[in-house]
């Protein structure tokens, strides 16, 4: 493990301290900025998905960050700059691109999908091949990465190749944990008129050097011969499925499994690193379709790529059904109807804590979260029976 791929290591574990039950989109938003890609959040209003992106960047030094709340009136001056008067007088349709988007190398887009497509489609050359186009002249823009944070998926078509430009597209939920939410009633949240991000919580930052370092090293990173083959494999799972990649998508999805790669320390890719393509994978416009979108692609990349991790997800999913039979805590027969479920609880983070033990040491994050989670509920129900059995012998 090299210095350089240490400090991305310790800004993921600064974001994990800061932001409750989030490691797999902080992960994959530390993946994308590795890869040279680009991040929309999804999710209901509340679950941090904008506080997620601010603090990732808070912590990117030497960049010029750029954030924009977009609306249905958003207007190209806003992003782009006003005309240039003294342009116009020389017969130039040019932009004064100061302080403005153009200029930026972090970018957050808020409540992307609210602006007009003419507005959004604007952004393609600019998120794609990082130049902006001006009176015949293309000029070359410092971009590094544009996150977009909302909670609605694009539904007019005619956003389809803007939403293409977004490798990772990840959703966001709101925490389950009892822990996550006594922490969350114990914290304070920001005075009025405070900064968004404190920096007595950042302790540990990138800069623009080690950014393009990790970028020379991530693109050198070779595939395994396990992992070509399975490339192939995948591809044609997908495809029986009637998911269609392109090949712009699935070459730029792969570097993700390469960023996945260099920050765990690996020589080469191996098959097990690919299991982070699921989030460029997945493709629905509306969030209706969201759901089963991602349930398909993760049940195919996962099934192949990390069977183990597949197993932990299911075996999440039926805790998760369990806890639903949660019954209430004042029912007069509540130690007898939590027994079962504290049983099956326990069998399920037995199952997962074996899998834990046996995951690969530089990628079983979607294992070991699936173990925590399923912990903590065990122990939620556990706490609530021993309440109820004191009441019993009082």
């Amino acid at each position: 493990m090299s210095q350089l791929q240490g400090r991305f290591l310790a800004l993921e574990q600064d974001l994990n301290q800061v932001l409750l039950e989030r490691g797999e989109p902080i992960r994959m938003m530390i993946l994308a900025l590795l890869s040279g890609s680009h991040v929309c959040l999804l999710g209901p209003p509340g679950t941090a998905k904008s506080k997620m992106i601010r603090e990732m960047c808070a912590r990117i030094t030497g960049a010029r960050y750029w954030e924009k709340l977009l609306t249905r009136f958003t207007v190209p001056e806003e992003l782009f700059g006003p005309l240039s008067l003294a342009g116009l007088k020389q017969d130039q349709y040019v932009r004064v691109r100061q302080g403005t988007l153009l200029e930026a190398e972090v970018v957050l887009l808020d409540e992307t999908w609210k602006a007009s497509s003419s507005i959004l489609n604007a952004l393609l050359t600019l998120m794609n091949e990082r130049v902006w186009q001006e009176s015949g002249q293309v000029h070359p823009v410092p971009l590094l990465i544009l996150f977009g944070a909302s909670n609605e998926l694009p539904e007019d078509d005619s956003l389809r190749a803007l939403w293409d430009r977004f490798l990772v597209r990840m959703p966001v939920m709101g925490v389950q944990g009892e822990a996550a939410w006594r922490s969350l009633g114990d914290a304070c949240p920001a005075m009025p008129g405070s900064p968004p991000v404190s920096r007595a919580t950042v302790t540990a930052t990138v800069d623009m050097g080690d950014i393009r370092q990790a970028w020379a090293e991530v693109w050198q990173m070779p595939l395994s011969d396990m992992a070509r083959d399975g490339l192939l494999e995948l591809r044609s799972a997908l495809a029986s499925e009637g998911v269609s990649v392109s090949g712009r998508r699935w070459q730029a999805a792969v570097m993700l499994g390469r960023a996945r790669a260099w920050l765990s320390g690996a020589q080469e890719v191996h098959l097990h690193h690919l299991g982070v393509m699921t989030w460029a994978l997945w493709d629905a416009l509306g969030m209706q379709e969201m759901s089963g979108a991602i349930a398909t692609v993760d049940r195919i990349v996962l099934g192949l790529c990390q069977p183990d991790a597949l197993e932990s997800v299911k075996l999440e999913d039926a805790a998760w059904e369990l806890m639903k039979d949660k019954p209430a805590t004042d029912d007069p027969d509540l130690v007898r109807k939590l027994e079962p479920l504290l049983l099956q609880l326990k069998a399920i983070r037995d199952d997962l804590a074996d899998k834990v033990g046996k995951a690969p040491a530089d990628d079983g994050a979607r294992i070991r979260e699936a173990h925590g989670k399923v912990q903590q509920w065990h122990q939620e129900l556990a706490k609530l029976a021993l309440r109820a059995m004191s009441r019993l012998s009082l």
